[in-house]
C-alpha cells in the first residue's frame, strides 16, 4: 500500500495569504469586501496588494488573469510565460506555478474559482472539453486584441458591481459572467487559430506535451518510459526529440520538476526531510539530500532554514 502523502494543494482560503500581502489597499472585487457578500468557491481581485514574488505552489482551483500594464514572469510546471499588457492566462487545478520578475508598473486582475463553483452552469469535465486552453495540449497564455481586452475588463467590472451591490441571484449572475469571460477567451483562442496545432512541427508538439505531462504527473511518474508510454512513442524516440529540440535530456526535465516539488514541500509544509524523500520516491533521505544539494548548492535542511 502506498502511504505517501500528497504535497500541499491550496484552496482559495489558504492561497489568499500566500498571494496577497496583509495590507490590501484595493477596493476591487474581494479586497476589503464584507464577508456577507463573498461567495464560497470564488474570488476576484486586482494585482494591487499582491506579493512581489510567489515561490512554487500547487492549487486546487482554476485561475484566470489578465494584464493591463507592465509584466511578470510566470512558470507553470516546466514552462515559462511572460504576463504582459493584453495577455490572458487560464490555468486549471493541480498545476504547480510560481511568479517573479515583476515590473513596477505591473497591473491586472485575477479571477479564481474552485472545481465545483461552475457546476450549475457547466459540469467540471466540460470545462476541459469545451475550453481548449484548459486541455493538456492547450495554450494557457495568449494575447487579447484591444476589443477583446476591453470586453473582458467590462465583464470583470460587472462582477465587481454585483459583489458590491449584493442583490438577489448574486451567485448565479457571477457564474454567468464567468462563463461569458471563458467564452470571450475561447473566441480569441479560436480567432488566433491556437487550437490548430498543424502550424507546429511534430517535434514541437511532442516537446510541449511532454513538458505538460511532467508538470502534471510528478512525482508519481519519474521515468522517461512512463511518459513515452502515455504519448504512444518509444522512450528512445522521446529522448531524441527532447535532446534535439531543447539541448537537454528528458531526464533533466523530470529532475527539474522533482526539484520544484521538493522546494515547495520544504517551504510550505512541516514534513520531515525523510517524509519528503519518501514522497518523491528516493531510496533513502541521503539520496534525496545529494540530489537537492547538487541542484541547489545547499542541503534541504539549510534551504528550509534560510526561508
Amino acid at each position: 500500500m502506498n502511504h505517501r502523502q500528497k504535497i500541499p494543494n491550496y484552496d482559495l482560503e489558504e492561497f489568499r495569504y500566500l498571494h496577497r500581502g496583509l495590507s490590501d489597499p484595493s477596493d476591487f472585487g474581494y479586497s476589503n469586501l464584507s464577508a456577507d457578500k463573498k461567495i464560497e468557491g470564488f474570488e476576484m481581485y486586482s494585482t494591487q496588494g499582491v506579493v512581489e514574488q510567489l515561490n512554487p505552489v500547487r492549487s486546487k482551483f482554476f485561475r484566470l488573469g489578465f494584464t493591463v500594464s507592465g509584466s511578470v514572469e510566470v512558470k507553470i510546471g516546466l514552462e515559462t510565460f511572460k504576463h504582459q499588457s493584453g495577455t490572458i492566462n487560464l490555468t486549471h487545478p493541480n498545476q504547480i506555478f510560481s511568479l517573479g520578475k515583476r515590473t513596477s508598473d505591473f497591473f491586472g486582475y485575477y479571477l479564481l474559482f474552485d472545481s465545483n463553483f461552475m457546476n450549475e452552469v457547466i459540469p467540471y469535465l466540460s470545462l476541459f472539453e469545451d475550453f481548449p486552453y484548459f486541455s493538456i495540449s492547450g495554450t494557457p497564455f495568449f494575447k487579447l486584441n484591444t476589443p477583446e481586452l476591453n470586453q473582458t475588463l467590462s465583464l470583470f467590472k460587472a462582477i465587481d458591481t454585483e459583489l458590491k451591490d449584493g442583490r438577489q441571484f448574486l451567485k448565479k449572475n457571477i457564474q454567468l459572467y464567468v462563463y461569458l469571460i471563458l467564452n470571450e477567451a475561447k473566441r480569441s483562442y479560436l480567432r488566433q487559430d491556437l487550437l490548430n496545432q498543424s502550424r507546429l512541427t511534430t517535434s514541437d508538439r511532442i516537446i510541449s506535451t511532454f513538458l505538460k505531462l511532467v508538470g502534471k504527473h510528478i512525482p508519481d511518474k519519474r521515468n522517461v518510459a512512463d511518459y513515452a508510454e502515455m504519448m504512444s512513442i518509444s522512450a528512445n524516440h522521446l529522448n531524441r526529440i527532447i535532446k534535439d529540440g531543447t539541448a537537454r535530456t528528458a531526464s533533466d526535465y523530470i529532475k527539474e520538476m522533482l526539484l520544484l516539488d521538493a522546494s515547495e514541500q520544504l517551504q510550505y509544509t512541516t514534513k520531515t526531510i525523510a517524509q519528503i524523500s519518501d514522497r518523491l520516491g528516493f531510496s533513502e533521505p541521503s539520496a534525496f539530500s545529494r540530489f537537492f544539494k547538487q541542484a541547489k548548492k545547499v542541503t534541504p535542511k539549510n534551504y528550509r532554514g534560510n526561508l
